[in-house]
């Protein structure tokens, strides 16, 4: 990826600087204000949900991520694509995705609320990203939008999908909701204690990346996602956080489905068996510790751990 390339590209002459660590990740040189603008993106260079779906109206897909993939893998196969500069700044290597994950591997999240049943799991996830595929996909060759084979075509919609799903901004633009992708905005990184806030401005037309403290240079300009837990970190961004603020456990007892967080689980314990309810934590735990001592993933090893600290809470109860 040439980072130079797309700024020349955005037309954004700028202190600022990405770090030489998987494609995202950006300071500045220079100090910044609170309440300045770091970086202003024009309304021409946002790929837009709104503006995609007028262009290709695909009905009956369950994302609207999955749409702007498509857009992105037809953008990916024109010679004279607008879009070449940013598609060409895409990471190729997405191995801290799940998806590109091998058995083993996932295997390890068998026994996690990542898989429990009931629950929105990554089966689940996968499923649907592959039901809009082969929704697209069929509108593709009705309409002879792009003449791909089938397998080229699900390599390169998946690689997109995920992309879009750990890169897409959610705004207001024009009173209407949007979604859309942010070049070069979508390479800043997660933190709790973001330093960032961003907007679509009306009047400048213009997607805003603004300060809302100082930050001295070589610091890394960062943004909130949200208070998520490890699960959906992992599920949508391919990261986790160490002792994440926001654990959680979901399990499965008979017909019903738990799931505990920081706050809740003495108000749970209440209503279920305690019996049931221990033998089927303590099953959880000894496998998490179990393998926590193997030599394993550092993202699997936060997941069990999530696990473990409400497993202790429910324990001193218990």
């Amino acid at each position: 990826m040439s980072f130079d390339k797309l700024k020349k590209w955005l037309n954004i002459k700028d202190n600022i600087k990405i770090f030489n660590r998987s494609q995202r990740g950006i300071y500045s040189t220079e100090n910044i204000k609170k309440c300045a603008t770091i970086i202003k993106i024009k309304s021409k260079f946002l790929i837009e949900y709104n503006k995609i779906y007028k262009k290709y109206p695909i009905e009956d897909i369950e994302e609207k991520n999955s749409l702007v993939a498509y857009f992105l893998v037809i953008e990916n196969n024109k010679k004279d694509s607008f879009w070449k500069e940013y598609i060409d700044s895409l990471p190729e290597n997405l191995d801290e995705f799940l998806y590109y994950w091998d058995d083993k591997k996932i295997n390890l999240l068998k026994n996690t609320s990542m898989t429990t049943e009931d629950f929105y799991s990554l089966d689940d996830h996968l499923e649907c990203l592959v039901s809009d595929y082969e929704v697209i996909n069929c509108y593709n060759n009705e309409n002879n939008i792009l003449n791909i084979n089938d397998d080229d075509f699900f390599n390169e919609y998946m690689r997109m999908r995920i992309l879009v799903g750990s890169r897409i901004f959610g705004y207001k633009k024009d009173n209407e909701d949007e979604s859309g992708i942010v070049p070069y905005v979508d390479m800043i990184n997660h933190s709790i204690k973001s330093n960032t806030t961003w907007y679509y401005d009306d009047d400048k037309k213009s997607f805003i990346l603004e300060a809302i403290k100082n930050i001295p240079k070589g610091e890394e300009i960062v943004d909130d996602y949200g208070d998520k837990n490890n699960i959906d970190f992992l599920l949508y961004y391919g990261f986790t956080l160490q002792d994440n603020e926001n654990p959680i456990l979901r399990i499965k007892l008979k017909k019903e489905k738990i799931e505990f967080n920081k706050n809740n689980y003495h108000e749970i314990i209440n209503n279920y068996n305690k019996d049931e309810l221990l033998k089927k934590i303590m099953k959880i735990y000894k496998s998490h510790k179990k393998n926590i001592s193997k030599n394993i993933d550092q993202n699997i090893i936060n997941i069990y751990n999530d696990e473990i600290v409400i497993i202790n809470k429910i324990l001193k109860i218990l």
